[in-house]
């Protein structure tokens, strides 16, 4: 199925979320969730921007990523006390902004960030069973759940690369969705909802 602009439209208003448009660059950030829940430590996954261009033609950008946490985080190592938080669906209002992605490492670089606490919901996965668990409460006690890359040139596994983020696949490709995004910041504020279905 090709994902187009149109199509994530009829996906927001028939979800009751809110869909930008209207205005040149007012970035839909997105994420599609495969349903195959068995299938661990893959990109497979969708993660995209729509948003109109500067001559208002409907762009749909769609690419591969990851929406879930990699069997790292899923095994022994949780990365927090709790278990390892996994991303609910729905619609996340104004939690990410642009800023650096390991921003007390050397390897720092520009992503979609938090952009305060309390803003993402989603499940604490604690059983260490390499499996992902979407159940019990909903939470939003996550620190910096963010939208980056995984490594640079070809990454086949997410493996270490989310914990709990929505990670895109190819390096290039994560530029493309993030130059949308800073002319978006330019526009109308640095402040971006993502929606994952």
């Amino acid at each position: 199925m090709k994902l187009t602009y149109q199509f994530i439209k009829q996906k927001y208003i028939a979800k009751g979320y809110k869909f930008y448009e209207g205005k040149k660059y007012n970035a839909n950030l997105f994420g599609i969730r495969n349903n195959d829940l068995s299938i661990v430590n893959k990109f497979n996954d969708i993660i995209g921007v729509a948003y109109q261009d500067e001559f208002m033609n409907e762009i749909c950008l769609p690419f591969a990523g990851t929406t879930k946490p990699g069997l790292t985080w899923l095994g022994d190592k949780t990365g927090n006390p709790k278990g390892t938080f996994i991303l609910a669906s729905g619609q996340h209002p104004r939690c990410w902004r642009i800023g650096e992605h390991n921003i007390s490492k050397p390897t720092k670089y520009p992503a979609f960030v938090q952009s305060a606490s309390n803003v993402f919901k989603g499940y604490r996965d604690n059983d260490k069973d390499g499996k992902f668990d979407l159940t019990g409460p909903l939470l939003t006690d996550v620190t910096g759940l963010n939208g980056h890359r995984a490594g640079i040139n070809d990454t086949f596994s997410v493996g270490p690369y989310s914990a709990a983020c929505q990670v895109v696949q190819d390096d290039k490709e994560f530029e493309i969705w993030l130059s949308v995004g800073k002319r978006s910041a330019e526009l109308y504020g640095n402040l971006f909802s993502y929606t994952l279905f």
